[in-house]
């Protein structure tokens, strides 16, 4: 796929097609508009063999999302992400031509929202927090004695001192 390129605006063809009649040549139309010569000979070779400066148009299948729809469904994922594609898919009662569910997915992919996505870094639960403190293995220390639910003592081997720690 080419990259995309600025089009010349018709009035650029057009100061560029009156700059030629008047008789100047290429190279010069070239540096009075700060256009790239292949531009100036395209445009004019265009102007010989149409009779005009127009652009033909666009061939190819349009877009059943138009760039407001787009942006509603961005807007309906982004406020809640976790909801499953048939219900972002609801928007379609509203439109005269209903798009499908992998038109919508396809847009969605596009717009930079993918399956494996995480919104905001992982959140733990506070009871497997309280899981992980039995496996934690401080320097110099050593898990002596669980006293019941959310407590425990930690014994420094080192000094030989030790803590209650409750959560």
């Amino acid at each position: 796929m080419a990259p995309k390129r600025k089009e010349l605006s018709l009035s650029e063809k057009n100061a560029i097609a009156a700059l030629h009649k008047a008789g100047m040549k290429g190279p010069d139309i070239a540096r009075q508009t700060r256009h790239p010569l292949p531009t100036i000979y395209g445009v004019l070779n265009r102007f010989k063999g149409r009779g005009s400066l127009e652009n033909k148009e666009r061939t190819g299948r349009p877009n059943l999302l138009t760039p407001r729809d787009t942006r509603k469904l961005c807007t309906t994922v982004k406020s809640d992400r976790k909801r499953p594609l048939h219900e972002i898919t609801a928007f379609n009662e509203s439109r005269e031509e209903p798009v499908s569910k992998r038109t919508v997915q396809r847009k969605l992919y596009e717009e930079g929202f993918k399956k494996r996505v995480v919104k905001k870094s992982i959140r733990i639960r506070a009871a497997n927090v309280k899981k992980g403190w039995h496996g934690v293995n401080w320097p110099g220390t050593k898990l002596w004695k669980i006293i019941g639910e959310g407590s425990y003592i930690v014994m420094n081997v080192r000094w030989k001192l030790e803590w209650i720690i409750v959560f």
